[in-house]
């Protein structure tokens, strides 16, 4: 009876600390979805100001180049709509399209 307490005890144990590794890496994810937002939200305004004095979208952004290689990366789609983005790993972006005016995961 002892052995089938022990048992018991740590499979909730091991449980709990599956579910405490979940938890904080969607804590995580989280905290780096608002980062990109506050970087993103810079280059939105930028695009923003830019768009209102010349009525045109800029083919480029050299202000926002990104030294790190990681984000934010600003793309025109068409005359009136871009994208920013930022690589999280391989081939996965968390992006801004600015038709929609949401983030995303592509991956």
């Amino acid at each position: 009876m002892l052995m089938h307490k022990q048992k018991i005890g740590f499979v909730i144990a091991i449980t709990l600390l599956v579910s405490l590794i979940s938890l904080i890496g969607k804590l995580g994810t989280l905290i780096s979805e608002k980062r990109y937002q506050r970087e993103g939200f810079a280059v939105i305004q930028l695009v923003d100001s830019i768009y209102k004095e010349t009525g045109n979208l800029p083919q480029l952004l050299s202000e926002f180049e990104s030294e790190s290689g990681f984000g934010p990366f600003y793309e025109r789609t068409t005359d009136s709509t871009f994208t920013i983005s930022f690589c999280l790993g391989f081939d996965d972006y968390y992006m801004y399209d600015s038709q929609k005016h949401e983030w995303y995961y592509s991956p």
